[in-house]
Protein backbone atom coordinates (compact mmCIF):
# COMPACT_ATOMS: atom_id res chain seq x y z
CA UNK A 1 0.00 0.00 0.00
CA UNK A 2 1.46 3.41 -0.97
CA UNK A 3 0.40 6.46 0.99
CA UNK A 4 1.34 9.43 3.03
CA UNK A 5 2.59 9.79 6.21
CA UNK A 6 2.37 12.79 8.56
CA UNK A 7 5.05 12.89 11.42
CA UNK A 8 7.16 15.16 13.85
CA UNK A 9 10.80 14.91 14.91
CA UNK A 10 10.31 15.27 18.39
CA UNK A 11 12.76 18.19 20.16
CA UNK A 12 14.34 18.86 16.65
CA UNK A 13 14.75 22.77 17.06
CA UNK A 14 13.20 23.00 13.01
CA UNK A 15 10.94 20.75 13.91
CA UNK A 16 9.36 22.46 16.99
CA UNK A 17 9.24 26.21 15.28
CA UNK A 18 7.84 24.10 12.23
CA UNK A 19 5.28 22.93 14.84
CA UNK A 20 4.78 26.33 16.57
CA UNK A 21 4.57 28.55 13.30
CA UNK A 22 1.78 26.39 11.86
CA UNK A 23 -0.21 25.47 14.96
CA UNK A 24 -0.07 21.68 13.96
CA UNK A 25 0.95 18.38 15.79
CA UNK A 26 2.56 17.36 12.64
CA UNK A 27 6.17 18.49 11.21
CA UNK A 28 6.90 16.67 8.12
CA UNK A 29 5.16 14.49 5.34
CA UNK A 30 5.95 12.18 2.73
CA UNK A 31 5.31 9.21 1.01
CA UNK A 32 5.55 5.43 2.60
CA UNK A 33 5.21 2.00 0.61
CA UNK A 34 3.87 -0.61 2.96
CA UNK A 35 5.18 -3.99 1.93
CA UNK A 36 3.04 -6.52 1.84
CA UNK A 37 5.74 -8.11 3.79
CA UNK A 38 6.14 -5.28 6.40
CA UNK A 39 8.74 -3.46 4.89
CA UNK A 40 8.31 0.39 4.77
CA UNK A 41 10.23 2.35 2.30
CA UNK A 42 9.64 6.30 2.79
CA UNK A 43 10.71 8.62 0.35
CA UNK A 44 10.90 12.32 1.86
CA UNK A 45 12.65 16.09 1.23
CA UNK A 46 14.25 16.42 4.84
CA UNK A 47 17.45 18.84 6.23
CA UNK A 48 19.81 15.71 6.61
CA UNK A 49 20.62 14.45 3.04
CA UNK A 50 17.38 15.86 0.44
CA UNK A 51 15.07 13.64 -0.89
CA UNK A 52 16.37 10.16 0.00
CA UNK A 53 14.22 7.06 1.39
CA UNK A 54 14.24 6.75 5.46
CA UNK A 55 12.84 4.84 7.85
CA UNK A 56 9.28 5.60 9.10
CA UNK A 57 9.52 7.42 12.20
CA UNK A 58 7.87 5.27 15.27
CA UNK A 59 4.68 8.05 15.36
CA UNK A 60 2.60 8.56 12.38
CA UNK A 61 -0.62 9.25 10.62
CA UNK A 62 -1.46 7.26 7.45
CA UNK A 63 -3.19 9.60 4.35
CA UNK A 64 -4.15 8.69 1.18
CA UNK A 65 -5.90 10.64 -1.47
CA UNK A 66 -6.47 10.25 -5.07
CA UNK A 67 -3.61 9.34 -7.56
CA UNK A 68 -1.04 8.79 -4.91
CA UNK A 69 0.86 5.66 -6.14
CA UNK A 70 1.63 8.31 -9.34
CA UNK A 71 2.69 10.82 -7.00
CA UNK A 72 4.53 7.89 -5.09
CA UNK A 73 6.68 7.44 -8.17
CA UNK A 74 7.20 10.95 -9.47
CA UNK A 75 8.83 11.57 -5.58
CA UNK A 76 11.01 8.42 -6.36
CA UNK A 77 12.34 10.30 -9.53
CA UNK A 78 13.54 13.25 -7.27
CA UNK A 79 15.63 11.17 -5.14
CA UNK A 80 18.96 12.21 -4.62
CA UNK A 81 17.86 16.42 -4.89
CA UNK A 82 18.57 18.71 -1.98
CA UNK A 83 16.67 20.22 0.01
CA UNK A 84 14.99 23.50 -0.42
CA UNK A 85 17.04 25.58 2.10
CA UNK A 86 15.89 28.91 0.31
CA UNK A 87 12.27 27.65 1.00
CA UNK A 88 13.34 28.44 5.27
CA UNK A 89 14.14 31.96 4.38
CA UNK A 90 11.20 32.19 1.92
CA UNK A 91 8.88 31.28 4.80
CA UNK A 92 10.36 33.87 7.27
CA UNK A 93 10.11 36.84 4.52
CA UNK A 94 6.92 34.71 3.50
CA UNK A 95 8.37 34.40 -0.25
CA UNK A 96 8.36 31.89 -2.40
CA UNK A 97 11.96 31.08 -3.44
CA UNK A 98 11.56 27.60 -4.88
CA UNK A 99 13.56 26.10 -7.06
CA UNK A 100 12.89 23.35 -9.26
CA UNK A 101 15.85 21.44 -8.16
CA UNK A 102 15.90 20.86 -4.93
CA UNK A 103 12.75 20.07 -2.46
CA UNK A 104 11.84 20.54 1.44
CA UNK A 105 8.88 17.98 2.82
CA UNK A 106 5.36 19.41 1.71
CA UNK A 107 6.78 20.83 -1.27
CA UNK A 108 7.74 17.55 -2.54
CA UNK A 109 4.72 16.07 -1.42
CA UNK A 110 2.10 18.91 -3.46
CA UNK A 111 4.45 18.96 -6.71
CA UNK A 112 4.38 15.26 -7.17
CA UNK A 113 0.12 15.16 -7.19
CA UNK A 114 0.36 18.61 -9.24
CA UNK A 115 2.92 16.63 -11.70
CA UNK A 116 0.82 13.94 -11.87
CA UNK A 117 -2.38 15.76 -12.69
CA UNK A 118 -4.25 15.06 -9.19
CA UNK A 119 -3.35 18.45 -7.55
CA UNK A 120 -4.29 18.76 -3.15
CA UNK A 121 -5.26 22.23 -3.89
CA UNK A 122 -8.33 23.54 -6.14
CA UNK A 123 -6.83 27.02 -8.01
CA UNK A 124 -8.13 29.21 -5.96
CA UNK A 125 -5.40 28.05 -3.25
CA UNK A 126 -2.30 30.37 -3.28
CA UNK A 127 0.47 29.85 -1.02
CA UNK A 128 3.57 31.19 -0.86
CA UNK A 129 4.79 28.18 1.12
CA UNK A 130 2.66 24.84 1.76
CA UNK A 131 3.53 23.32 4.75
CA UNK A 132 2.93 19.64 5.98
CA UNK A 133 -0.34 21.11 7.89
CA UNK A 134 -1.97 22.28 5.04
CA UNK A 135 -1.45 19.15 3.25
CA UNK A 136 -3.15 17.62 5.93
CA UNK A 137 -6.01 20.15 5.76
CA UNK A 138 -6.25 19.53 1.80
CA UNK A 139 -10.01 18.63 0.45
CA UNK A 140 -8.33 15.48 -1.16
CA UNK A 141 -6.61 14.14 1.32
CA UNK A 142 -8.05 11.48 3.96
CA UNK A 143 -6.98 8.90 6.86
CA UNK A 144 -6.09 5.41 5.76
Amino acid sequence: MIALYLSTEGWDPVSMAIRVVTHSKWSHVGFVDMGEDGSQRTVSAMLNGGVKVRSLPREYLLLTAPAVELAYKYAEGQLGKPYDWFMITGMIFNRDWHRADRWYCSELVAASFAAVGSPLFNSEFSANWITPRDILLSPCISKV
